[in-house]
């Protein structure tokens, strides 16, 4: 019985934490940045996948998504590769999408760095209102982390 309570629990907690986070996308706004990201990544022929610590496998997830559908990429997360390393191939794509949680840390400020260096926008996936690299993106889409 304990182990059904508990269970209960965390289902009710995943369920809580899903309705919260699409009634966040279901604003006029997110709405708004959502097509605006789509027309930024869509003309595209490669798109470059930015995902550092704990976002990068969300991010090489996202790249094989991307790439499954047609989409080429290239992903920086430093994991198969240096990250300096891994941003020499930025030059051959004309976006990026960024998944940056938490507060800009040093991976993600080369990144978007080594972009606008190359003039190619960036989408950026963000839970940090205000924070200092969505000043350099093209499209911002502000999301809600559980805590």
């Amino acid at each position: 019985a304990e182990i059904k309570e508990r269970s209960a629990t965390v289902v009710d907690q995943v369920f809580s934490d899903h309705k919260e986070a699409f009634a966040a996308l279901e604003s006029e706004e997110t709405r708004a940045r959502i097509f605006a990201a789509i027309e930024c990544l869509a003309p595209a022929s490669r798109i470059g996948v930015f995902g550092g610590g704990a976002t990068a496998f969300l991010g090489r997830y996202l790249a094989l998504s991307l790439s499954q559908i047609g989409r080429p990429t290239a992903v920086f997360d430093g994991y198969m590769a240096p990250l300096p390393e891994q941003l020499l191939e930025m030059r051959n794509v004309d976006a990026v999408l960024m998944l940056a949680f938490g507060g800009p840390y040093k991976e993600a400020i080369s990144a978007v760095a080594e972009a606008r260096r190359l003039k190619i926008p960036v989408v950026l996936i963000t839970d940090a209102k205000g924070q200092s690299l969505a000043r350099h993106a093209a499209v911002v889409i502000p999301v809600m982390c559980s805590q």
